[in-house]
């Protein structure tokens, strides 16, 4: 039985400075765990085998699988036997949808999307600012043919989205080139140094 192989963008594995909490800072260590291999699977709507959730976790195989069977029993992912492969699951989005309902303003704001999107031809996104980047909440898709990449739930750094450059656009100045340059980006409206 020939299996398929992912190919997917090289992405380094995770250090383990950057995914183990400290033990100092009360964190605890398998929750933290678990939650990357659910941000992890959030990464891409195919899902991914249980070695490759491990190489992309940088975690052990017998760490993900006991921590997906964990996952597995509230329903916060799912396993797909067909495939081999697991994806995000339904507790996930219940869970994830209380963000929105808290705040009561997605259904509020789409008569305005869908305006914004019929004036612009372009689609229109709702996004709620989180350190230095956007997490889109909503949309109304453009009707031409050329579409927006990001995706409802999709973390996108401010400088490299419309969204997070109008958000910059209308924060003070200072507080928008600080946080250009830390993203890395180049501020709109700069000349470059020559």
């Amino acid at each position: 039985m020939k299996r398929d192989v992912i190919r997917r963008k090289a992405i380094e594995p995770k250090s383990s400075a950057d995914s183990e909490p400290d033990a100092r800072d009360g964190g605890v260590q398998s929750v933290d765990r678990a939650l990357s291999i659910i941000e992890t699977l959030a990464e891409d709507d195919e899902g991914y085998r249980l070695s490759d959730l491990a190489i992309r976790t940088g975690l052990s195989t017998s760490t993900v699988h006991r921590l997906l069977a964990t996952l597995e029993k509230r329903r916060f992912v799912q396993f797909d036997r067909t495939e081999s492969k697991w994806h995000v699951g339904a507790q996930s989005f219940a869970v994830g949808a209380t963000f929105t309902r808290r705040r009561n303003f997605t259904a509020q704001a789409m008569p305005y999307l869908r305006k914004l999107r019929d004036l612009t031809r372009e689609t229109a996104n709702l996004a709620v600012v989180d350190d230095e980047s956007i997490i889109v909440l909503t949309r109304m898709e453009s009707r031409e043919i050329m579409r927006s990449l990001t995706k409802v739930g999709g973390r996108v750094a401010m400088v490299a989205s419309g969204v997070g450059k109008a958000v910059l656009g209308q924060t003070g100045r200072d507080v928008a080139a600080e946080l250009t340059v830390a993203l890395g980006g180049v501020m709109p409206g700069a000349k470059p140094l020559t």
